[in-house]
């Protein structure tokens, strides 16, 4: 007598005694008709389902069908095409996304549906990225129809187009029925757990019934990640699992990765075999523009770690200083400006808190040097002095200091706490006090808050609390004991 086997998942054979193995990889190479897989469908219809795979394809010539089922009701009874943007098929009812999967990487793609309000989801590398209602709601996907991979099936079991046929590699398809959530498919996308097969279909099932040049290969998936790329000037370290690279720049360059700047980078051993992402990139440090040299020219126009510049005066004019200077791995540049100045006259030290600079003499004047404080320092002196013949600077060259304010005008009953820049507190009238408060004497209490002012640098008390008065202390009527 001949009968037929419905073998239970995982198995095949006349007999269903010869387990299916399931890490494999089926290779469409090219578009046309005769590649595809082609498997019966559900036995029992369905009211619900969910769909999972793992696709990768740089195809954009052709539509791309991933599956179709068809059934003597629908050719496309549930079926996902077009992967310039994925069209979703229920019952010969569709919805069109713009969520795409031909950019030449490894994605793994899930859809749920459900009949009672047609509730669809799609998701791409465990993501959810379009989902809607009122898809086919209410009906059945029916059972006993036709499974194709790669080709759209335009009648059951066949009818299929050169153009909506699939380019590329798949692997990991299953299907089950019922929805399997969305931890489950996140799960899926991003680790080797050993995940449970597709209960109406699993993958290693579509091994048995290929045809035309579709070409077999071992999975990618879980099979670890080859070296990382080791960018220039960086050091990488991998996790003791192997499945983590930190990324950190050398001393002196900084990290780049997607237009933004980072100090280290981790990136992660994806489940389908290659890195996360794009390695960063290590781009030299940059000093900044070491500012202008009045009285004289700076040599070199880069400003990034490890260059050099160096400093010229003008004819008539000694440098007085370091003339070459270095970008530093910490970003700023080696050493000091130094100054140029005339011959004649003694050199004038480095002034502190502040910048220099020779103007030349001319038919009309002497050589003269003119001063100016970094911001936030007060110029205490001339803020130009000239060389005279007689070889000697007709004033002392001026100096630069932090601005201080004259103490604000007592308050009755009152009692100055300064404050200087260190936070040492002191009752004094120092020229030192940059902030002071108010405290009442004994015997006086205070009326509100306790006043605070701030020297700022317009050289003005700037209040920022309320008016205080000190008011004698009044005593309540105390109670007598009787």
């Amino acid at each position: 007598n001949k009968f037929t086997c419905n073998c239970q998942t995982g198995y095949g054979g006349e007999n269903c005694n010869t387990l299916l193995l399931s890490n494999f990889t089926l290779h469409f190479p090219t578009s046309g008709t005769t590649n595809y897989v082609r498997l019966k469908g559900p036995r029992k219809s369905l009211n619900k389902v969910s769909v999972c795979l793992w696709m990768k394809t740089s195809d954009r010539h052709n539509y791309g069908t991933v599956f179709s089922y068809a059934t003597t009701k629908h050719d496309n009874s549930l079926t996902l095409t077009d992967y310039n943007g994925l069209v979703l098929y229920v019952n010969g009812v569709r919805v069109v996304t713009d969520v795409t999967a031909n950019d030449g990487d490894w994605h793994h793609i899930c859809i749920e549906w459900s009949s009672s309000n047609g509730q669809w989801m799609l998701y791409k590398d465990g993501i959810l990225k379009d989902s809607g209602l009122d898809l086919a709601n209410n009906t059945l996907i029916p059972g006993e129809g036709v499974l194709v991979l790669g080709q759209d099936q335009d009648r059951l079991g066949g009818g299929f187009n050169a153009a909506e046929s699939f380019v590329g590699d798949l692997t990991q398809l299953n299907i089950w029925n019922h929805c399997i959530g969305e931890e489950e498919i996140y799960g899926r996308a991003n680790n080797c757990e050993n995940h449970k097969e597709g209960n109406v279909i699993s993958w290693r099932e579509f091994r048995s019934s290929i045809h035309g040049k579709i070409q077999i290969s071992e999975s990618p998936l879980c099979q670890g990640c080859i070296a990382p790329t080791i960018t220039p000037f960086s050091t990488i370290n991998i996790s003791s699992t192997g499945n983590v690279v930190r990324y950190t720049c050398d001393p002196g360059y900084k990290m780049w990765y997607k237009g933004n700047e980072e100090s280290t980078l981790e990136l992660r051993c994806l489940v389908h075999g290659s890195w996360e992402g794009t390695p960063p990139v290590c781009k030299r440090l940059s000093c900044g523009f070491p500012g202008y040299f009045p009285s004289g020219w700076i040599i070199g126009r880069s400003y990034l770690y490890q260059d050099f510049i160096q400093y010229k005066c003008f004819d008539g004019l000694k440098l007085i200083g370091e003339p070459n200077r270095r970008c530093q791995q910490n970003g700023t540049w080696s050493g000091e400006v130094p100054t140029c100045q005339a011959g004649s006259c003694p050199e004038l030290p480095k002034l502190e808190h502040g910048s220099m600079w020779s103007v030349a003499a001319d038919e009309q004047s002497n050589h003269k040097m003119e001063f100016e404080c970094h911001h936030g320092y007060e110029l205490i002196g001339n803020q130009e002095i000239v060389c005279l013949k007689n070889g000697s600077w007709d004033k002392v060259p001026p100096s630069c200091v932090l601005p201080t304010c004259p103490l604000p005008k007592m308050l009755l009953n009152t009692i100055l706490v300064l404050l200087n820049s260190k936070n040492q507190t002191f009752i004094s009238e120092s020229s030192l006090a940059t902030e002071l408060s108010r405290n009442c004497k004994n015997g006086l209490e205070l009326k509100n808050e306790t006043g605070t002012w701030t020297c700022e640098e317009i050289d003005q008390w700037m209040k920022n609390e309320r008016i205080i008065r000190c008011v004698e202390v009044t005593c309540t009527t105390p109670g007598l004991d009787l």
